[in-house]
């Protein structure tokens, strides 16, 4: 079997290591580039509710709904 090598290296001069450029500093969000994505889609904060009421029509009792959503 023939397979081909990476001969790429680090900043350490390693052949066949390759070192992805990380920036661990915060990034600054200016609040009309996040606009898009803070705008809820539901009213429920629990995942399994939320995904339920997308279509509209909720399959749990409004008990249920009340005991997974004080849960959540």
């Amino acid at each position: 079997m023939n397979k081909k090598q990476i001969k790429e290296s680090s900043t350490s001069s390693v052949v066949g290591n390759y070192r992805i450029p990380i920036n661990l500093a915060p990034a600054i969000w200016q609040e009309d580039s996040l606009a898009p994505y803070d705008i809820p889609v539901s009213d429920y904060i629990s995942a399994d509710l939320a995904y339920d009421s997308y279509d509209g029509h909720m399959e749990r009792t409004p008990q249920q709904i009340k005991k997974e959503t004080r849960s959540a």
